[in-house]
């Protein structure tokens, strides 16, 4: 609809802004997390430009994970996204959370979490 599209314009012209955020924060969280034992980052391009909707990591049990985390208040997710492969890939996968309205003491607050969780 007409509404629905200027409400598509206005929100575009934030976008770059919210995606540039969003890049910062998973930088912060990869870098803060690089070298934990057990814990195995996703890997990309940084010739590319990636929004990073959500920070990968890939771990020995994301269920128990994702629930020790949600005890000190960081909502994770195992399915973000739908995976067609092996049932082993999708118990292993958790979504660490990352969106634009984190602050760097949010992006800190996840990283010491998982930290302490692993």
């Amino acid at each position: 609809s007409d509404l629905q599209g200027q409400i598509g314009c206005q929100e575009l012209e934030v976008l770059d802004l919210r995606n540039a955020t969003r890049r910062r924060n998973a930088e912060r969280i990869q870098a803060g997390l690089d070298g934990v034992p057990g814990l195995q980052l996703q890997r990309y391009n940084r010739k590319a430009t990636n929004t990073f909707n959500a920070v990968v990591a890939r771990v020995a049990d994301a269920a128990t994970l994702a629930r020790a985390l949600l005890r000190r208040g960081v909502d994770t997710r195992m399915d973000y996204m739908q995976w067609y492969g092996a049932k082993s890939f999708e118990e292993t996968m958790i979504y660490l959370p990352n969106h634009p309205g984190m602050t760097p003491a949010d992006v800190g607050r996840v990283v010491r979490a998982v930290r302490q969780c692993i």
